[in-house]
């Protein structure tokens, strides 16, 4: 048996059906959504999951390079496990990032 061109959906309530027993909603960190191409989302959600991970994160810059470098850390984890799919105009990216707290859950 031979399946082509198959899509799963609906993993966004999966996760957040996952975190129900636990009533631990607010510790999901993946993140689906539509995004522009001008900024892709990646980089908003590398600080998103920085700012949730260290909220006390005050951005001085003597901290400006462990920033950078944790900033790094969450890029290449997203680029890795990441899911883009583009628009086929190219105007709009359909974007999946399963966070890793979420992967642990599951």
């Amino acid at each position: 048996m031979k399946f082509e061109n198959t899509r799963v959906y609906n993993f966004e309530n999966s996760f957040r059906g996952m975190r129900n027993p636990k009533n631990s909603w607010d510790l999901s960190d993946s993140y689906f959504n539509i995004t522009d191409n001008e900024d892709g989302g990646i980089l908003k959600v590398a600080n998103a999951w920085i700012q949730q991970d260290h909220p006390d994160w005050n951005g001085h810059n003597e901290e400006h390079k462990k920033f950078v470098e944790l900033q790094d850390e969450y890029l290449n984890w997203l680029i890795t496990n990441g899911i883009l799919k583009e628009s086929k105009d190219h105007d709009y990216k359909e974007v999946a990032y399963i966070g890793p707290k979420d992967m642990h859950l599951a």
